[in-house]
């Protein structure tokens, strides 16, 4: 039996990973053209905080992650703190570059999911073989 050469094995983890990336994304292209669901159109398309100055969205990204009618509630205290800077920053990223349109926001959540794919492929990969 013969043993494969190095120059064959990284062909075939490039072709893995072509039919990986491929794959999913034949899978959820299809995504870039839907709309809003659910909560994304209030905490999205309807929330003013992305048209406001960087700090000031930050800041309410640590504080009004409740819903305003429950804030009002006095000694109300969230069961866990959701406090998403990261979060906040690609949402405005998305704004500022596609405005509030879904199919700019579904586009780059496709493109960081692919990129999530190709790393967590190269990691395994090396640490594998």
């Amino acid at each position: 039996m013969e043993v494969a050469s190095e120059g064959q094995v990284r062909r075939f983890k490039r072709y893995g990973l072509a039919v990986i990336l491929l794959a999913f994304a034949a899978i959820y292209a299809r995504s870039v053209t839907f709309d809003f669901v659910w909560d994304d159109v209030e905490a999205i398309r309807d929330n003013p905080i992305y048209a406001g100055p960087l700090l000031d969205g930050l800041d309410a990204t640590q504080h009004d992650h409740l819903d305003p009618a429950l804030r009002k509630l006095s000694g109300m205290k969230p069961a866990h703190d959701s406090y998403r800077p990261l979060l906040y920053l690609s949402y405005l990223s998305d704004v500022s570059i596609s405005g509030m349109s879904p199919r700019g926001m579904h586009l780059h959540k496709l493109i960081l999911e692919l990129l999530s794919i190709e790393a967590f492929y190269i990691v395994a990969s090396r640490w594998l073989m």
